[in-house]
C-alpha cells in the first residue's frame, strides 16, 4: 500500500486545486509536522442490542451491548495541513472570511477494504469539521505511539474526534471534497436515528422508507455512560456484604465535557453522584476521550439481610452522564 489519494472538485474560478494529489506514507510522515490526540471511538452500533424487544426484533449484527468503545492516542498529520498543501485556503474558509469552494460540504472517504462481492468500506463527514483548526482531524499512521496495527487501519486510518466510529475510515486509501454525503451503504442505510415507533418489519423492510428525511445520519453521538464493573448480568459473591463499588466510563459526542455521572443500584428510584477520574487534561470542547466513574454506595437493607443469611439477592445498576 503506497498511500491515500486526495481529489477536489474543480475550482473554476482560481483553478488552484484542480488535479489529483495523491500522497505515499512516507510523505505523510516528512512533509507535514505530526500531531496527536487522545480520543474515544465508539461504535454507532454500540448498545443495539438495547434497542431490541418485542416491537423491534430485527437489528443489523452484531449485536453489541456496551464493548464497542475503546480510547487511545492516535499519531499523524492534520487533515487541513493536507488540504492547504492541495491548495485549499483552510484558515480563511474556518474563519468565515472565505467560502468552501464551490458549495462543498463533505468529505467522503473511501478504504481499502472490501467485502465478498467487491463492495469497498466508505463514509462522510462535514466539510467544515476538516478545515476546523480545533478539530483535530488527523490521517493516523500511529497508535499509542507505535506504527498503527494493521487491525486498527494500517498504514494510515482517518481519525475523526467527537464523531462516530463509523466514519473514520480504516486501510484509507481516498479521500474525495463533495456537495454530497457518502452513498456508501454504511453512512446513507446503516447508521440512522430514527423515531422509537420506526420498525424493520413494518418501515424498514423496503428502502427506502416514507420519511427516510426523518432519519439524520448519525456523525456527533450524545452523552452515554455504562457500568464496566460489573458486567451486565454478573453475579458476584457478596456474602455479608454491606456496601458495594462499581466502575464505568461516561463519554460524550462533539467534544463535550462529562459534568456529572449519577448511580442507582435500584433501577433509577434513587440517584447519587459518583467519583469522576480523568488522567489527562482537555481543553474546553475538546474533550474527545472518556470519563472514568467510580462509586461505593451502600446496600439496601433488605439486600443486607439477604446477603447476611447467604442468600441471592438482586441488584439493578445503572448510571446516568450529564455534559
Amino acid at each position: 500500500v503506497s498511500g491515500a489519494g486526495i481529489r477536489g472538485k474543480e475550482n473554476k474560478h482560481t483553478g488552484k486545486y484542480k488535479k489529483k494529489r495523491k500522497f505515499t506514507l512516507h510523505d505523510l510522515k516528512t512533509k507535514f509536522k505530526k500531531h496527536e490526540v487522545v480520543t474515544t471511538l465508539q461504535c454507532a452500533g454500540n448498545r443495539r442490542e438495547d434497542l431490541h424487544d418485542k416491537d423491534h426484533k430485527i437489528f443489523i449484527a452484531p449485536h453489541w451491548v456496551v464493548g464497542a468503545m475503546s480510547t487511545a492516542k492516535w499519531g499523524g498529520v492534520k487533515l487541513r495541513d493536507v488540504l492547504e498543501e492541495c491548495g485549499l485556503n483552510v484558515d480563511d474558509i474556518a474563519l468565515g472570511k472565505e467560502e468552501p469552494p464551490e458549495g462543498v460540504e463533505h468529505i467522503q472517504l473511501e478504504g481499502y477494504d472490501s467485502d465478498e462481492t467487491g463492495y469497498t468500506y466508505g463514509g462522510s463527514f462535514p466539510f467544515m469539521k476538516a478545515v476546523d483548526g480545533l478539530g483535530e482531524v488527523i490521517l493516523a499512521y500511529e497508535m499509542n505511539g507505535e506504527d498503527l496495527p494493521r487491525d486498527h487501519g494500517y498504514p494510515v486510518r482517518m481519525i475523526i474526534p467527537g464523531h462516530v466510529g463509523a466514519r473514520q475510515v480504516k486501510w484509507l486509501h481516498k479521500i474525495k471534497l463533495s456537495n454530497t454525503p457518502s452513498t456508501k451503504s454504511y453512512q446513507c442505510k446503516s447508521y440512522l436515528g430514527f423515531a422509537p415507533d420506526i420498525t424493520f418489519e413494518k418501515d424498514l423492510a423496503h428502502w427506502p422508507p416514507a420519511r427516510l428525511d426523518q432519519a439524520p445520519i448519525i456523525h456527533e453521538q450524545p452523552v452515554t455512560s455504562f457500568v464496566c464493573n460489573p458486567p451486565q448480568n454478573a453475579v458476584v459473591g457478596m456474602k455479608g456484604a454491606t456496601d458495594f463499588t462499581f466502575k464505568g466510563v461516561s463519554w460524550s459526542g462533539g467534544g463535550r465535557q462529562i459534568q456529572r455521572v449519577d448511580v442507582s443500584v435500584d433501577g433509577g428510584n434513587s440517584w447519587t453522584a459518583s467519583e469522576l477520574y480523568k488522567p489527562i487534561k482537555q481543553k474546553y470542547n475538546h474533550h474527545w476521550a472518556w470519563t472514568q466513574f467510580s462509586k461505593t454506595i451502600a446496600l439496601p437493607k433488605e439486600v443486607q439481610e439477604k446477603l447476611k443469611r447467604g442468600e441471592k439477592a438482586e441488584l439493578d445498576i445503572t448510571s446516568k452522564a450529564l455534559d
